[in-house]
């Protein structure tokens, strides 16, 4: 005989089964055992060692997207251009398909270089260095974003050395 709402019956050879959906399926799945009781424990074990999806890495693009939804609401709309601009044009270009455990200073100083002398969209040179030391304060502020959120524990000095840029001395 089968209890309502727990899905056990006694099937024709004897053998007690019962049937569960597993989370993300369209199909029955069942576990049978001699007895009902044997039957209902195995259920429940079957529903507890569910697999649970694989944990992704976190790449930087990822902490990037979030970091940009996150200050969506706190900064003024052009900011919020800007920012997203020199996100999705400099840093998830050149980090790509980095995973955040693997950013260090030396990537960081790399990518500083890397804007300063080859830098311009239209590849004929490198970007100015208030443009460079713009992108390595987005870039630290992705990072500082991404330790809050515990997705990396970087022990580096997030921003190594940027360009000087000029003092322009408006009259």
């Amino acid at each position: 005989m089968s209890r309502h709402g727990e899905n056990i019956h006694k099937r024709k050879d004897g053998r007690w089964e019962a049937r569960y959906i597993p989370k993300g399926k369209m199909a029955y799945k069942s576990v049978y055992g001699k007895s009902y009781q044997e039957a209902k424990e195995k259920l429940r074990a079957a529903l507890q060692e569910e697999p649970k999806p694989a944990a992704r890495k976190k790449l930087v693009s990822d902490a990037c997207r979030e970091w940009l939804r996150h200050i969506q609401i706190e900064v003024k709309r052009s900011t919020y251009a800007n920012y997203l601009f020199q996100v999705e044009r400099h840093i998830i270009p050149y980090f790509n398909t980095m995973s955040l455990k693997k950013l260090n200073d030396s990537v960081i100083e790399g990518f500083i270089q890397e804007k300063t002398l080859h830098g311009r969209l239209d590849k004929k040179g490198g970007l100015s260095p208030k443009t460079v030391h713009d992108l390595s304060v987005i870039l630290s502020q992705i990072i500082s974003y991404a330790k809050e959120n515990g997705d990396i524990a970087l022990e580096c000095d997030i921003v190594t050395k940027t360009p000087k840029t000029k003092k322009i001395d408006i009259l």
